[in-house]
């Protein structure tokens, strides 16, 4: 047996697999602004991206007047790199069928991934980096109904952010209090049937509502011992996300290749090797991300009491 033999597969088919899977996890990243490619990196490394300011309406006045398209550059550090890692003894590597590493492995290392990034993200969101934002808060986590949902369109509103692309992050518990709202219960009886049949509400107000398990309770706190994140609204551009492929040494042993989605440009790698002295085959899915702010102007929290 190949000492580089984990069920006869190769990395690059393991990470095509991957990738597949990965994919549909990748649809809540849709909230952030992406700079994805398949470029090799270095933690440590700094990427230079760039987001819009909002432009103004002007009003006609006899001549046109040209808005300046501003545009403002962001530093983006990236981090030492994320991965999942799973070690089989050689006779498990031999027997393992394909359809069972993707089984086993692939579906919880892709959340694994989209996990790491929201991480990253949600940290970020605090009273000292966020300073002049005007939190929605709660009287505890599930203390959240329709209106406060009108409160954070309006205050976006007021922020000159625009409609389109609004989106609305909530813990399982605030998710459920929207659920359970009269109001909210009503107008999906009388219409779809999506809040019954897969708990899902959709788009209220102008926000797109999704579910998250990464928020609520004592995870992330907006200030240390005083409150605590049970939300997130903001639109693309609230928060920059980057990603490329970690540099491998020249000199591995190991069997690598990288999974690029054509479509958003995230890259991961995929290593597969044996340790002769722990008698071990190793299968390794890592990835380089790095996080910053975006526009702050167009993040309003949801907060409650902390621990």
């Amino acid at each position: 047996m190949s000492t580089n033999n984990f069920a006869g597969l190769s990395a690059d088919i393991i990470a095509q697999a991957g990738l597949k899977t990965l994919l549909p996890k990748l649809a809540g990243l849709q909230v952030l602004s992406t700079d994805f490619s398949a470029d090799v990196a270095q933690s440590g490394e700094t990427v230079v991206t760039r987001i819009a300011s909002p432009f103004t309406a002007s009003t006609y006045a006899g001549s046109y007047a040209s808005s300046n398209a501003v545009s403002e550059a962001r530093s983006v550090t990236l981090g030492e790199p994320d991965y999942v890692q799973i070690e089989v003894k050689p006779k498990e590597a031999a027997t393992y069928s394909f359809d069972r590493i993707v089984d086993t492995f692939l579906e919880p290392a892709a959340n694994a991934v989209v996990k790491s990034i929201f991480d990253k993200a949600f940290g970020l969101v605090t009273s000292t980096n966020l300073t002049g934002a005007t939190p929605v808060s709660l009287a505890s986590d599930g203390d959240f109904d329709r209106s406060d949902i009108i409160a954070i369109a309006t205050q976006l509103s007021s922020k000159n952010v625009a409609p389109e692309g609004r989106s609305l992050m909530l813990s399982v518990a605030n998710y459920g209090g929207l659920v359970s709202d009269n109001t909210v219960a009503q107008v999906f009886s009388l219409g779809g049937s999506e809040v019954m049949r897969n708990n899902n509400v959709g788009r209220i107000h102008g926000l797109d509502v999704y579910e998250t398990s990464l928020l609520g309770g004592t995870s992330f706190a907006y200030e240390s011992g005083v409150s605590d994140l049970g939300g997130i609204a903001g639109n693309k551009s609230s928060f920059i996300v980057v990603n490329r492929a970690p540099a491998v040494s020249a000199a591995t042993y190991a069997d690598f290749a990288v999974a690029t989605d054509p479509d958003s440009g995230f890259s991961f790698a995929v290593m597969k090797f044996f340790d002769p002295v722990s008698g071990k085959h190793f299968l390794r899915l890592e990835w380089l991300t790095g996080v910053a702010l975006g526009n702050k102007n167009t993040i309003v929290p949801v907060i409650h009491p902390g621990n």
